[in-house]
């Protein structure tokens, strides 16, 4: 029994592997937005240094989150010059958020003279960190957008070879620290743009005792799901109860940690 939980271990660990696994990166909006990918990984405009970049498609004025919690390693907020073409490459204002992992989040095209944090400062994961504007090299199509890379440390203070990530999607329903309605809970979830396959963990404690995310073994509370909603009907009787709640996305190259929350029974 021992041999044989051992060689599933492995391969299940060599599969990760294969597969990688991203740190636990959010979408860089708010949560209860919805921005499509105007342009993806490997496209258009997003190759070499930029091959694993997003386009999101936010608006002037629309606020940005950071994706993870780190440290500001550069900024620029100073520039008013945008327009279509590479002389205006260097005029985007921009975030670089150091992750402490090796990999540094760049946030580029902010509205001008609307950075909120300053060089050194440590962000949490959500802070907001400016808005969207019209700076640097924007074209018609797609126009107004947010130009996000998780990217390598490099000596270029700001712009350097991204890297292949894909988003940890945050809990919609219930919300975080509500009550659900009944014993039988759907869960929402963010879609995340490349995800095939979303896994949900829920559990009646922070650790997630009795789940392992290499042997991909749980105690029956955990699911798959390929849409963005998943029904759950096992909850505790009625009384305040707090379930913990995890959700991962994942496809055949790439897989986010997961997103953490939390809710109460009715």
């Amino acid at each position: 029994m021992f041999a044989k939980n051992f060689v599933i271990w492995l391969f299940s660990l060599a599969l990760f592997a294969f597969i990688g696994i991203a740190y636990g990166y959010e979408l860089p909006y708010p949560l209860n937005n919805n921005y499509g990918v105007t342009q993806g990984n490997n496209t258009g405009t997003h190759t070499g240094i930029e091959a694993w970049a997003y386009d999101f498609g936010i608006g002037v004025n629309q606020s940005i989150v950071a994706t993870e919690a780190g440290t500001v390693f550069s900024r620029e907020q100073d520039s008013a010059r945008f327009g279509c073409n590479v002389a205006f490459g260097n005029d985007g204002n921009y975030v670089v958020i150091d992750h402490g992992n090796g990999q540094r989040s760049l946030y580029l095209h902010l509205q001008q003279n609307s950075v909120a944090v300053r060089v050194g400062d440590q962000v949490a994961k959500g802070q907001q960190l400016g808005t969207v504007g019209n700076s640097g090299w924007i074209c018609g199509n797609p126009g107004t957008h947010l130009h996000y890379q998780l990217q390598n440390v490099c000596p270029s203070k700001w712009y350097c070879q991204s890297v292949s990530t894909i988003f940890a999607p945050r809990l919609l329903s219930p919300v975080q620290g509500t009550k659900a309605n009944s014993r039988t809970v759907n869960f929402q979830w963010e879609s995340i743009s490349g995800a095939t396959v979303y896994r949900i963990v829920i559990s009646q404690r922070a650790d997630f005792a009795g789940y392992s995310d290499i042997s991909r073994s749980c105690d029956g509370t955990c699911f798959t799901a390929t849409t963005l909603q998943a029904n759950y009907n096992k909850l505790l009787n009625n009384g305040n109860y707090k379930y913990y709640v995890r959700v991962r996305s994942s496809n055949n190259a790439v897989a986010s940690t997961f997103s953490n929350s939390y809710f109460y029974t009715p």
